[in-house]
């Protein structure tokens, strides 16, 4: 059993999620909550079909991953200040602080790559 799934530009056609060619899932452009409680019923799914851990669950794809979202941060904090939260898990290659473009200022989220992927593991 193998899902496919293909993601399209906001706006466009919908992420379908597939099991065998029978759509299971479908995520249509909307807030990042509705992105969030779709994702969780997908896992959801995941564990009632019993398809953890095989080659079948989207996780496959991001088990080697090292790359890591940190959300919800003080705006006040920096790219040091987050290496030296996050480097407790793991050896950092690179911080991704998104700022605004027009002010520089944080906005308050930000992407971290970790030497190791089990890292990662250890961090979420």
């Amino acid at each position: 059993q193998l899902h496919t799934a293909t993601i399209q530009p906001a706006g466009e056609a919908p992420l379908v999620v597939s099991d065998n060619a029978k759509p299971i899932a479908t995520i249509y452009p909307c807030t990042i909550m509705n992105v969030i409680n779709e994702i969780q019923r997908i896992n959801a799914l995941e564990l009632e079909k019993n398809l953890t851990h095989t080659s079948a669950s989207w996780h496959t794809k991001y088990e080697d991953s090292a790359w890591v979202y940190a959300g919800n941060l003080p705006l006040q904090l920096t790219e040091g200040d987050i290496i030296c939260i996050l480097s407790q898990f793991g050896e950092i290659e690179d911080i991704n602080l998104v700022r605004d473009k027009d002010s520089g200022k944080s906005r308050g989220f930000a992407f971290v790559k970790y030497e190791d992927a089990r890292s990662c593991v250890l961090a979420v």
